[in-house]
């Protein structure tokens, strides 16, 4: 029983046809197939030891990334905001009150010293300069998995994270208002409209996955700005989906039974929060990699399963098959269609 499951794992599940299998059937094979091979690339790139590594640098960067934020945030008038979000988020979280603030403070502290100091335009390129270390550390680790060799140029990498830099910010404002305004404004309207009946209740259940949809549109422009390469809007969307569901189920369960809180507790007194809090920035970036990976095995998943194929393949049907890849090649040239990818011609055929 246990050598058929892995037989099907390892060759029946790539030999299946998916043109020829039913809708939902389809589906759930390509979900699989996703699933496994996300799975496989997560163990091959080490991807445990590069969420280590970032939730290292996340932890010594912490302070001059708040502080960058800051200093965008307050350009725009919204450094109040920003810190009323970050301190909500931090109590639903269940951090504890004292190390956000001390975070805050440090942030704000950092700024002012770089600002006033001496030698202001040194220490304000140095902020930044850090800031854009840990998103260069980052961009690496996406790199490797889509198996890019290349990194930005460095003025590509100055001009794409000053972006990021300036724009998170304010897409944070923007999404974490609009949840609040979703929740408040338009909940109390719906219930004073009688004429909805039941429709109602699937309005409000659409209204409630508004967090959902904040967190997956922000995985999803992590995976389309973070690597060197173009990542497909599809792969990217269904990776920004797949991974910010689990993140926020992850949070869920977290926040729900208090992870380590009482163990912890015991161990650590009041700094307690600390490893809490190394705990979630380990799991996140765990989570955000094996998105990475997701959105990555959706365009290999189509075309893993030739691999069993192409050893059985006898002498006459190569050449045939080569014949048919040359004949896709010039109708195509002939009609002035563009040039196809690998992939693209093994779909084709």
């Amino acid at each position: 029983m246990v050598s058929r499951v892995i037989t099907f794992f390892q060759v029946g599940l790539w030999s299946l046809r998916l043109k020829e299998l039913p809708c939902w059937q389809a589906l759930g094979v390509k979900a699989l197939r996703i699933f496994i091979l996300a799975l496989r690339g997560f163990l091959k790139d080490g991807c445990s030891k590069s969420a280590s590594m970032l939730t290292y640098y996340s932890l010594l960067n912490i302070v001059p990334v708040f502080a960058v934020v800051f200093g965008v945030a307050k350009g725009f008038g919204l450094e109040r905001l920003i810190e009323r979000q970050i301190l909500q988020m931090a109590e639903k979280a269940n951090w504890q009150a004292e190390i956000t603030n001390q975070i805050l403070n440090f942030s704000r502290s950092l700024l002012e010293h770089a600002k006033g100091g001496l030698i202001a335009g040194a220490g304000v390129v140095l902020l930044f300069w850090t800031v854009l270390s840990i998103l260069g550390k980052i961009e690496e680790t996406f790199n490797t998995v889509w198996e890019v060799k290349r990194s930005r140029s460095l003025v590509r990498k100055f001009s794409d994270y000053l972006a990021m830099v300036i724009a998170a910010p304010i897409l944070f404002i923007l999404s974490s208002s609009l949840t609040v305004i979703v929740a408040s404004q338009v909940k109390g309207i719906l219930q004073k409209i009688a004429l909805l009946g039941p429709v109602s209740h699937l309005l409000f259940f659409l209204l409630g996955l508004t967090p959902y949809v904040s967190i997956w549109i922000l995985f999803s422009l992590v995976y389309f700005v973070m690597p060197n390469t173009k990542v497909p809007i599809r792969s990217g969307i269904s990776a920004g989906v797949a991974a910010g569901t689990l993140f926020q189920v992850v949070q869920w369960f977290y926040i729900r039974f208090q992870i380590g809180v009482a163990r912890y507790g015991a161990i650590y007194g009041s700094f307690a929060a600390l490893p809490l809090f190394l705990v979630w920035l380990q799991v996140s970036w765990m989570i955000v990699l094996f998105g990475a990976e997701i959105a990555c095995a959706s365009e290999q998943c189509e075309t893993f399963g030739f691999g069993p194929d192409e050893g059985a393949l006898s002498p006459g049907a190569r050449k045939l098959l080569l014949f048919r890849i040359f004949h896709l090649l010039i109708r195509r040239f002939s009609a002035g269609d563009s040039p196809l990818s690998a992939r693209e011609i093994a779909l084709a055929l």
